[in-house]
């Protein structure tokens, strides 16, 4: 829970517009409740300045760590939390064998759904900004396959969008 990319999706009738992507940084000295508050906080400036109607995360994985687990476990309903609160729906977590290899991979005629082919594809679409990440890349290939999930046919613009780095001191 160190390190998190995220991604803010505007969906119109006729085209989705990625505004915003980048990468949340945690400072990992600071026990993890605390890093929960700071992306509580986080996540609830997001809302109120972009509007967010629906948030959508990858499901847990299996975790060898059972500590990992759990605190994952703890992060996924910090995050379940803050949408009821909200009013935000919060659909089924993504399945990153679904997201990345069923989806991606084939809506963006990739070789293969691997992490790594995906921040290529993306760096390189995006003309390398500075810091992008992994993370990054992650978020905006689940909000690729969103995107296509509720509608294939609609245009997914990315070239505009603002790369953010945000550091856990001081959110918001």
């Amino acid at each position: 829970m160190l390190r998190f990319g995220f991604c803010i999706v505007e969906m119109r009738c006729n085209y989705c517009e990625v505004i915003v992507y980048g990468l949340l940084k945690l400072n990992g000295k600071l026990h993890y409740i605390e890093r929960l508050q700071q992306i509580e906080r986080w996540l609830k400036c997001l809302i109120e300045d972009y509007s967010i109607d629906e948030v959508v995360c990858e499901e847990i994985q299996f975790q060898h760590n059972v500590q990992t687990f759990r605190k994952l476990a703890i992060l996924q309903y910090v995050i379940e939390m803050i949408c009821y609160q909200h009013s935000i729906r919060f659909p089924k977590p993504l399945q990153v064998h679904v997201w990345r290899t069923k989806g991606v991979r084939q809506i963006l005629r990739l070789t293969n759904g691997n992490k790594q082919t995906l921040f290529q594809f993306l760096n390189s679409y995006l003309g390398s900004p500075p810091y992008f990440d992994t993370n990054q890349a992650d978020a905006l290939g689940m909000a690729i396959y969103w995107c296509n999930k509720h509608d294939e046919n609609l245009p997914l613009g990315m070239k505009n969008a603002i790369q953010l780095q945000i550091k856990g001191e001081g959110i918001c």
